[in-house]
């Protein structure tokens, strides 16, 4: 029972994996490409949250423009001083 486990875990999990892919529900279901089935598609991390400390989406935008660097315009270079 210890290896079969795993397979009929596999065996169930393809099929609604399969189901709930944007993908499949435009293709092969001929469902239209709008709400949450509109282009482009983003693949969800479930992992993004934990490493963000469960900010959410909004607030993590937030931060990532805050964080951006800034470009400064007209950067000026040294002048290289020479012994004459």
């Amino acid at each position: 029972m210890e290896m079969v486990q795993p397979l009929i875990m596999q065996l169930v999990m393809l099929p609604v994996n399969l189901i709930t892919e944007p993908l499949f529900n435009v293709v092969l279901l001929g469902q239209k490409a709008e709400g949450k089935f509109a282009r482009p598609w983003v693949e969800v991390n479930p992992f993004e949250k934990l490493m963000k400390g469960g900010a959410t989406e909004e607030a993590t935008a937030e931060t990532q423009t805050a964080e951006a660097p800034k470009i400064k315009a007209g950067k000026k270079k040294k002048k290289s001083q020479h012994a004459d």
